[in-house]
């Protein structure tokens, strides 16, 4: 009988034990998984749900809008697109054509720009080829002698001015006694100082001279020069 009880007594005292281990295991678990929580936490990265902004456009720069202009030009007249080369002139400026209806050169304000034969002063161009490639230097002249321009292709010199409409203007008040105010030869003067002379020729006969001038940050066609390779005078 004593036998028994030590066994049951045993048997208490070994569930009492027990029971108290896995109480005391019990909140270290709820800390690891609780520590292993925060660390997931620290280390997840910022989610950015913002979009990215794309980078605008930049506007074209002075020479590429000059560019573009020199291109739609030739292109306009090598169509005889009467509505595009109207379009690209100024009312401001005016469009002037340098002809030579006698011995002297004459520059003539136009209204508008047409090959139509009923005007006395309608546009004479030469057919020509178009020349794809631009080139930014020394323009070509024309030589009377050799009857020939010095270079063959598009060029435009962005450092040259020239007062073709001025001096025109000039010679006419001083050996044809034309009646030109001074506030026209300052408008004139004004058009000479801001326009750049651009010249195709396309290796055969076909040639185009035209100026382009800036005008609050604008480039329009102001002159067409039919005179330049014209050495019959």
């Amino acid at each position: 009988m004593n036998r028994i009880y030590f066994y049951f007594g045993f048997a208490i005292i070994s569930i009492f034990l027990l029971s108290g281990c896995k109480s005391e295991n019990k909140p270290a678990t709820d800390e690891n998984n609780n520590s292993s929580q925060v660390e997931n936490t620290a280390v997840t990265p910022p989610t950015n749900t913002q979009p990215e902004k794309k980078a605008e456009p930049k506007p074209p720069s002075r020479a590429e809008l000059l560019e573009a202009k020199i291109h739609n030009v030739v292109k306009a007249f090598n169509s005889r697109d009467e509505q595009a080369l109207n379009n690209m002139t100024s009312p401001d400026l005016g469009f002037w054509l340098m002809c030579r209806p006698g011995v002297f050169d004459v520059c003539r304000r136009k209204d508008k720009i047409t090959f139509q034969l009923s005007d006395p002063d309608y546009i004479r161009i030469l057919d020509f080829k178009i020349v794809p490639e631009l080139k930014f230097e020394a323009i070509p002249t024309y030589d009377c002698g050799m009857e020939e321009w010095t270079k063959v292709g598009l060029y435009c010199d962005t450092s040259f001015t020239d007062d073709i409409l001025s001096r025109t203007a000039t010679n006419l008040k001083s050996f044809q006694n034309a009646q030109i105010s001074d506030s026209e030869m300052d408008n004139l003067k004004n058009v000479d100082e801001t326009s750049l002379r651009v010249v195709l020729h396309d290796g055969a006969e076909g040639e185009l001279v035209f100026y382009l001038t800036e005008y609050r940050s604008r480039w329009y066609l102001t002159i067409l020069d039919q005179v330049s390779s014209d050495c019959g005078s």
